[in-house]
């Protein structure tokens, strides 16, 4: 396989892939409420596994979006409160909270780790996040402090998968064996991102389905994401699926469109359909 628009070749496999799909499942808890602060300003996603039947998904809210005060842990409030601030970034809290953040956010899945049912930590990175050499370090940085925890990437800033731009995106992944998240969107929106599909790691490769509502501006959740894909469009993403985990080990398939039971429709028969 080569990177689309770049001509290089993907990173070699490890042999007996397995393609595995999923659904993200929400999570309450002061816990995994830490990840919404982001400790390195990415947010992350317990991405489970999939080989059993019980699935279960760890999601914070996205990545680098400024988290209320409330939501952290009571011992850590009274450092984030000297900003005056309701909701702070990452840019108003020092290196000391950051921290904390960090650890107590991966401490939080160690459940699933004594399980055997953490896949990977995703990190979605924001609008606000464009393409640059000291964000490129800065996602090096992330994935080296969830070491040695799996992550992945994903962006909602364009500039990272622009026809100029993706061979050098993909490049940079591949070389630093982090596994791009490909993603399927509404188009013609400030965060849209392409649909494409590329493995930039041998082990694991991923995807995340989000619809196509026509609310997606929408700042409620169950129109942004209330979107049930149809037979047609299923089969058409499974034979694109199928070729993507020919290239990586691992390949998992998340359905972010949360609303009533269309994610677990959706995984359960395009898993129907990448059997058949």
């Amino acid at each position: 396989m080569q990177f689309p628009m770049t001509g290089r070749p993907a990173p070699a496999r490890p042999p007996g892939s397995a393609c595995r799909g999923d659904w993200c499942g929400w999570l309450a808890s002061s816990a995994v409420a830490l990840g919404c602060s982001y400790g390195a300003g990415a947010g992350g996603y317990g991405v489970v596994d999939g080989q059993d039947a019980d699935r279960v998904g760890l999601v914070p809210a996205g990545g680098g979006h400024p988290t209320p005060i409330a939501a952290l842990p009571k011992d850590l409030r009274p450092a984030a409160e000297k900003t005056g601030k309701d909701r702070v970034y990452l840019k108003d809290v020092g290196p000391a909270l950051a921290g904390q953040v960090w650890e107590r956010f991966l401490s939080a899945l160690d459940p699933l780790r004594a399980e055997r049912k953490l896949g990977a930590i995703l990190l979605q990175f924001p609008p606000w996040f464009p393409i640059s050499r000291a964000r490129k370090d800065y996602i090096v940085a992330c994935a080296e402090r969830a070491a040695p925890d799996r992550v992945c990437i994903e962006f909602r800033n364009r500039t990272w998968m622009t026809p100029d731009n993706q061979n050098e995106t993909l490049g940079f992944l591949a070389g630093h064996r982090l596994p791009y998240v490909g993603v399927d969107m509404p188009q013609g929106h400030r965060d849209s991102i392409p649909p494409v599909l590329a493995a930039t790691a041998p082990d694991l490769a991923v995807v995340r389905m989000h619809g196509h509502s026509d609310r997606w501006d929408s700042k409620d959740i169950h129109e942004r994401f209330g979107y049930r894909y149809t037979e047609t469009e299923l089969q058409e993403w499974a034979p694109k699926v199928a070729a993507l985990a020919d290239d990586a080990a691992d390949t998992h398939v998340l359905f972010n469109n949360c609303y009533r039971d269309y994610a677990q429709v959706n995984a359960q028969r395009l898993a129907e359909l990448l059997r058949s």
